[in-house]
C-alpha cells in the first residue's frame, strides 16, 4: 500500500483480536518515511513488538539497529538482566539477547553461541550521542527511540530536537545519494519513536508542530496522522480489546477516574489541558489581529474568539510592538478569555503556556 503525497488524518478501526500492538504493520505499509511515532497506553506492546522483530531477524540480515534512550543512566539500566528490554522476548522466543558495554559503547548481542556472541545492534543515549560523530553506522537500518517523552520535568534536556536530528544525521549520512546525482529517500534510516501519553510539552513534538495536530485529532476522534512530505507517521494507539481486558484488572479497578488511569488506558495526555479546544469552520471566522505567529479570529455568528497559527490579512504585532498590541486589543481579547469564550488550536500545557495566552494573562 503506497501513500499519496499529502497530509492526512485517518480513523483507524482494527478488527484484529490481538490485544498487543504491532508497529511493523504500519512501517511496512509506509516504508519510505523517516519518523514513525507511536504514543500509547502502558503495556500495549510498543517496545516488545518493535524489538521482537530484531530478535527474529538476527540471523537473517546483517543490518543492525540502534536502541536509543534519553539518558546514559537509562542505557546503563538496560544493561542489567532485570531491566533488559529483551527480557520478555528472550523468555518467549528462547533467545539470549543482552546489552553490555564494550569500550565505552553499549552493544546488543545475540548470545546463542556464548563463546562467540554476535553484535546485532547498538545502544546509546540521546544526551551523549554526539560522542559517536564520525563513526560508521552504514549497517544501521533502524533507530528505536524508546520512552522519548520525558516523564520528569526536573530531568529536561535542552534542544532535544536538535540532539535527535544530529543523531539521525550521524547515522544516516549521505546514504540517500545515488551515483547519478539523484536522491532515494527509501534508503534513509527509519526512526521508530515510542512513548506513553505523558505530556505534549516535549521539545521534539513541539518543534515538529505535532501537538497542535494531536489536539485537532482529539476533536475529530482521529488516531492517525500522516505527513508524506516530511515523512512522518504518527499514531495514537487505540486497542479496544486490550483496554477492555486491562480495565478489569485490580490496578485499574483501583485507579479508575485518576490521571494514571487516563494516561495508561485511555492514552490521554494527562499533563495537558484540552478543554479550550474548539472545532471551527474557518469560513465562519473574521481575522482581528495577530501577534507573532498567532492569529485571533472573531466568529461571525457566535460570541467567541478563535486563536490559531493560520495566517490572515489583519493588524500584525510582534515583540517590538507588544505595547501597541496591549493598547489596541488587550482589553477586548481579555474580555473573551475571562468569560471562557476564547478557544485555541495551540498547545497549552501545565509547563508551557503559548505566547498569546501569556500576553493575555499579563496585566494590561
Amino acid at each position: 500500500m503506497r501513500a499519496r503525497k499529502r497530509k492526512k488524518h485517518t480513523k483507524v478501526k482494527s478488527n484484529s483480536k490481538d490485544i498487543y500492538f504491532n508497529v511493523w504493520d504500519r512501517i511496512h505499509a509506509y516504508p519510505d518515511f523517516l519518523l514513525y511515532i507511536f504514543v500509547g497506553g502502558r503495556g500495549t506492546g510498543k517496545t516488545y513488538g518493535s524489538l521482537k522483530e530484531f530478535a527474529i531477524r538476527a540471523h537473517t540480515t546483517r543490518n543492525r539497529f540502534i536502541y536509543l534512550r534519553r539518558s546514559e543512566v537509562e542505557v546503563e539500566n538496560c544493561c542489567s538482566p532485570v531491566s533488559n528490554p529483551f527480557k520478555a522476548i528472550n523468555a518467549d522466543l528462547g533467545t539470549n539477547i543482552q546489552l553490555k558495554v564494550v569500550k565505552d559503547m553499549a552493544v546488543i548481542t545475540d548470545n546463542e553461541d556464548e563463546e562467540n556472541p554476535e553484535i546485532i545492534g547498538y545502544a546509546g543515549a540521546l544526551s551523549t550521542f554526539g560522542k559517536f560523530r564520525g563513526m560508521d553506522f552504514s549497517d544501521v537500518e533502524y533507530i528505536v527511540f524508546d520512552e522519548f517523552i520525558n516523564t520528569n520535568p526536573m530531568s529536561k534536556m535542552k534542544n532535544e530536537f536538535m540532539l535527535l536530528m544530529n543523531a539521525i544525521e550521524t547515522v544516516n549520512r549521505n546514504r540517500e545519494f545515488n551515483p547519478d546525482g539523484t536522491v532515494d529517500n527509501s534508503k534513509s534510516v527509519k526512526v521508530i519513536m515510542l512513548s506513553n501519553a505523558n505530556t505534549l510539552d516535549d521539545d521534539i513534538l513541539r518543534t515538529l508542530n505535532i501537538p497542535d495536530i494531536i489536539r485537532q485529532m482529539k476533536v475529530n476522534d482521529e488516531h492517525v496522522y500522516i505527513d508524506e512530505e516530511r515523512g512522518i507517521y504518527y499514531e495514537d494507539l487505540k486497542n479496544k480489546n486490550f483496554t477492555d481486558m486491562k480495565m478489569k484488572t485490580r490496578l485499574y479497578k483501583l485507579t479508575k477516574g485518576t490521571a494514571f488511569y487516563d494516561m495508561s488506558l485511555d492514552n490521554d495526555f494527562t499533563s495537558d489541558y484540552f478543554g479550550d479546544l474548539k472545532k471551527v469552520n474557518y469560513n465562519q471566522l473574521t481575522p482581528i489581529c495577530s501577534y507573532k505567529d498567532m492569529t485571533f479570529y472573531k466568529h461571525k455568528s457566535k460570541d467567541i474568539i478563535f486563536v490559531c497559527r493560520r495566517k490572515a490579512q489583519c493588524d500584525s504585532y510582534d515583540e517590538q510592538t507588544l505595547k501597541s498590541f496591549k493598547l489596541d486589543y488587550w482589553h477586548y481579547l481579555e474580555s473573551y478569555r475571562s468569560r471562557g469564550n476564547m478557544f485555541f488550536r495551540i498547545i497549552i500545557s501545565n509547563l508551557t503556556i503559548s505566547i498569546s495566552c501569556s500576553i493575555l494573562l499579563i496585566g494590561g
